[in-house]
């Protein structure tokens, strides 16, 4: 099985404490920076996939923002979060495997914990698209736990529906991406994993304030455009 994980801090320390416990037989593929210059401090070998980011000047972020006159909120060029899903699991439906682990680049989790969620595909019905590393008390529950620390993701069941909907940049997307499938009879099995601690927001806590202003208006435009998708929640 292959584990994702995206990273855009290149912090070696924090993805080796995310990635150390992932079996030897499976593989680990990293999307990072094209600048990522860490590869001998990895505490195993990993395939590595960019998602470069191309600085634009004003005047071409100006262009790229108003784009068939809607405000883009995009001031680099590359793929955004959702894009870069759908890129990995193109290249797992190209390499035909049924499950494909994804996982945040700031988390820990224990090897048994992980070998639970592995467990789990020999039981779980077709109609699963995801499971889900959750707290206990969220075992059973039909909504998407906020989380989403460490998940296998089912090939099969991710494409039935087309993938993340990539006009969000990434807030509400999980809970589109949950009800889409809920609307074609597929759910999510939850597996208690105990060990698993989570810094969270790495990436904000570090950014500029340029950058937490394009994120603060990505945020904004998301809320809304998943108010006009759903109209009635």
């Amino acid at each position: 099985m292959t584990f994702n994980i995206f990273s855009v801090l290149n912090n070696t320390k924090l993805i080796n404490d995310a990635i150390k416990n992932i079996p030897p037989e499976d593989t680990v593929q990293l999307w990072v920076n094209d600048d990522f210059k860490g590869e001998s401090e990895l505490c195993r070998p990993c395939v590595f996939k960019t998602h470069p980011h191309q600085n634009l000047y004003y005047p071409q972020m100006m262009n790229v923002m108003m784009q068939n006159g809607v405000i883009k909120l995009a001031y680099r060029q590359g793929l955004g979060p959702l894009q870069t899903f759908n890129l990995m699991m193109h290249n797992a439906l190209g390499n035909k495997e049924e499950w494909v682990g994804w996982l945040h680049d700031d988390i820990t989790i224990s090897l048994e914990d992980i070998q639970s969620l592995k467990d789990a595909i020999h039981d779980v019905p077709s109609c699963v698209y995801k499971i889900n590393c959750v707290r206990k008390e969220n075992i059973g529950t039909t909504a998407p736990d906020p989380t989403d620390l460490c998940v296998l993701y089912n090939t099969s069941r991710y494409w039935e529906i087309g993938g993340y909907d990539t006009n969000y940049y990434f807030y509400c997307s999980d809970i589109d991406f949950h009800l889409r499938q809920l609307a074609v009879g597929n759910v999510q099995h939850g597996v208690d994993t105990p060990s698993v601690t989570h810094l969270g927001s790495t990436s904000t806590k570090t950014a500029n304030a340029f950058d937490t202003e394009v994120n603060t208006l990505r945020r904004e435009f998301d809320y809304k455009y998943h108010a006009f998708k759903y109209p009635n929640q």
